[in-house]
């Protein structure tokens, strides 16, 4: 296999199982879409500077946290 696809699966597979185990705690769908687009909204760091932009999105597209 290639590894885009490898990496798009195993994307997919964090995706449904962060999902399912959201659902498992019983919590907010309104939280679980503010913590969705948390990657996207940390751009605004942007907005302050590029370099703060840099760190904000590095830190928040890591998948350790």
């Amino acid at each position: 296999m290639r590894p885009a696809l490898l990496l798009r699966l195993e994307g997919a597979a964090l995706l449904f199982c962060g999902i399912f185990f959201y659902h498992s705690l019983g919590a907010g769908w309104i939280l679980f879409v503010a913590l969705f687009l948390w990657p996207d909204i940390s751009m605004l760091g942007f907005l302050v500077s590029p370099k703060l932009g840099s760190r904000l999105y590095n830190l928040v597209h890591t998948e350790v946290l």
